[in-house]
């Protein structure tokens, strides 16, 4: 097996996986030790067990975790991954050279965004999400620390509807890019994931 961190491609660690029961690797983006963005060359869909192998001077093990976002592109598959357990600091890439700090998974799914006490809607795009919340793009400005309800149809076209706070507000002269956050105590973590990530966890052998 591979070492956690066996060689550098543009700066991007690559990692041994297992993705079911076939074993290839994948170039790792980023992991804060829980999440991971992988780029994975097998097919994979949302839904799939990956495996990361360690196998290192001081530390031998498997984790394995759940494939929930997955934007295809030439080569391989950038693939939003969740563990079941937290995975050691050997894994994990907030120092390593290429990495980003933050895990957000890439998506993109329209629906409309309004004030939580306003029933003015605007549309709104959806474009990548985290553990605790997703960022938005819209052409109606938002203030820091504002209540916004974003609603949208899921794949089963059900409605959904969100409660968020905004933390963050851009403007890049054409759109408003909103950085949202799920209220303290509010359920729904990974919001835009394709399946409910933490109910998938406890079906891992």
């Amino acid at each position: 097996m591979l070492s956690p961190i066996q060689s550098y491609t543009d700066a991007t660690p690559t990692v041994a996986l297992r993705v079911g029961h076939i074993r290839c690797t994948g170039k790792l983006f980023c992991s804060n030790g829980r999440d991971a963005l992988i780029g994975i060359s097998a097919a994979v869909k949302p839904g799939d067990l990956i495996t990361v192998m360690i196998d290192g001077p001081r530390i031998s093990a498997e984790y394995t975790g759940v494939a929930h976002s997955i934007v295809q592109g030439q080569h391989y598959a950038k693939c939003g991954v969740t563990f079941r357990e937290f995975v050691p600091e050997l894994f994990r890439t907030n120092d390593m050279p290429g990495c980003v700090r933050r895990v957000r998974f890439a998506c993109c799914r329209t629906g409309v965004i309004k004030q939580s006490l306003d029933r003015l809607k605007m549309p709104a795009t959806a474009v990548d999400y985290s553990r605790r919340g997703l960022s938005l793009e819209t052409y109606r400005p938002f203030r820091e620390g504002e209540g916004v309800q974003f609603e949208f149809h899921d794949r089963k076209t059900e409605t959904r509807v969100i409660e968020l706070i905004v933390r963050w507000s851009k403007f890049n002269g054409r759109i408003h890019c909103l950085g949202c956050e799920l209220p303290l105590g509010a359920k729904g973590e990974y919001p835009m994931a394709e399946l409910d990530v933490e109910a998938a966890l406890t079906t891992i052998p």
